[in-house]
Order: C-alpha cells, then sequence, then structure tokens
C-alpha cells in the first residue's frame, strides 16, 4: 500500500481528504453488501432455497424469555402468589418443609 505524504497539507485539505475517505469506505462497504447478499442467495439457490425462506423465523419452539406466567400457589397467610416458575418464596418453602402438602396451597 502505497503511503501518502500529508505533510504540508493544511487542516481543509486534511479534512476535505477524511471526507472522501469516509464515503469511499460507506461506498465500499455497501457494495460489499450487495456482493454478499448476491453470493448468500446463489448459495441457498445451489441446496434448492430462497434465501428469505432461510431466514424466516423459524416455526416450532419460540426462544427468549417468557411474559409473565398466571399465579398457581397461594399464601393463605398474606395472600401472596407464585407462579411456581423460578426461586421458590420463602412461604412456600416454609408451608413444605413442615411436611405440610404442596396441594394445599393450589390455587382452585
Amino acid at each position: 500500500m502505497a503511503k501518502v505524504n500529508l505533510n504540508g497539507k493544511t487542516r481543509t485539505e486534511l479534512e476535505r481528504l477524511l471526507k472522501d475517505i469516509d464515503a469511499e469506505v460507506a461506498r465500499r462497504e455497501k457494495q460489499n453488501r450487495k456482493d454478499a447478499l448476491k453470493a448468500a442467495r446463489a448459495a441457498a439457490a445451489a441446496y434448492g432455497f430462497a434465501l428469505e425462506d432461510l431466514l424466516a423465523a423459524p416455526k416450532g419452539r419460540r426462544r427468549g424469555p417468557r411474559g409473565p406466567q398466571p399465579a398457581k400457589f397461594k399464601d393463605p397467610g398474606s395472600g401472596k402468589t407464585w407462579s411456581g416458575m423460578g426461586r421458590p418464596p420463602a412461604w412456600y418453602k416454609s408451608h413444605v418443609d413442615a411436611g405440610k402438602p404442596e396441594a394445599e396451597l393450589l390455587i382452585a
């Protein structure tokens, strides 16, 4: 790669050169994206698929965090509830540790 002699350039010339470099980098990135997309479509077509079909969300189990779950257990004393997901609350643990059945806490 050839070195560019920047000595003797004014600040304005350097700023213009910097703008030109940024514009060229953006242009090449755009072209590289087009080329990569074209190559990806060709590779998918070689296997009999459309690229968009391969990139579509897969059917079946959804990934990611779940939303709030309905309450499954209720503390008769305080009225607090628990969905049964995650770490059990203290009132649930103390009830079960006391040898009482879990079914007593189930919400009907």
